[in-house]
């Protein structure tokens, strides 16, 4: 978008302040190895940092792929006019990505399959009182009555799995309260959770994940379904152990 290439990017950012470049990563979504702060005396971990902000890490500390902005929706997004015919020849060269030449069709589809998760859990769930507007993104949030945490349903079309999750956002404490009570909780349930307290981190979440593409039309109305009873579960049994 600027007219340059990676590497003189990368020194640009190495060693001139500017605004948000810690949201600037490596093609595989990681943070440099050689990242440093420019302000002096700041040691701050960069991934903390964005994941207050609201970008996701997987284990192996690869960014969502799917909060990627590419060149076209950067400049979108700065109310900058891209040369078309400069992006036709950089399709044309092979030059951006598939995954990035499909992020619109993965956005609309995320719109419209948590559309239905609402559609469905306004029917379906009784233990979830509000079910907001969704947004083109791949969770969707609900609220259960407590701000320390919240429940958030998710869908990953790459790795090919949906998760129900409880996200505790700041809180060890409320974490540890409920690990005690973990064996009485997953029998409330009625399943299995996955207990992660995020070592070093502020957050940490209780998980339960599945195989299913929400893309594929034969599956989706099951992960809707699977989705929005795991969410509503959450919500029915959570509450009397907060």
């Amino acid at each position: 978008m600027a007219g340059t290439w990676a590497q003189p990017l990368a020194a640009m950012v190495a060693n001139f302040p500017m605004l948000n470049a810690w949201r600037i990563l490596q093609s595989g979504g990681k943070i440099s190895p050689g990242f440093r702060w420019t302000e002096p005396g700041r040691v701050d971990d960069p991934q903390k940092v964005l994941e207050e902000e609201g970008l996701r890490f997987d284990p192996e500390g690869h960014a969502d792929p799917e909060q990627f902005m590419g060149a076209e929706e950067l400049a979108d997004a700065a109310g900058l006019d891209v040369d078309d015919a400069a992006m036709a020849a950089r399709r044309k060269k092979g030059k951006l990505s598939v995954g990035a030449a499909s992020r619109p069709f993965v956005k609309a589809a995320q719109l419209e399959f948590f559309g239905r998760v609402r559609d469905y859990g306004l029917v379906n769930a009784s233990n979830i009182a509000t079910w907001r507007k969704p947004r083109p993104q791949h969770w969707y949030d609900v609220g259960i009555g407590d701000n320390r945490g919240q429940i958030s349903l998710m869908v990953n079309s790459r790795k090919k799995i949906v998760t129900a999750l409880f996200w505790i956002n700041h809180d060890k404490d409320l974490y540890a309260q409920l690990l005690a009570q973990r064996e009485a909780i997953e029998s409330d349930l009625g399943f299995a959770l996955e207990w992660d307290d995020k070592p070093e981190r502020k957050a940490s979440k209780l998980v339960i994940s599945r195989h299913g593409d929400f893309l594929d039309e034969a599956q989706s109305q099951e992960l809707v379904e699977w989705l929005v009873t795991m969410g509503d579960g959450f919500a029915r049994v959570l509450p009397k152990y907060l």
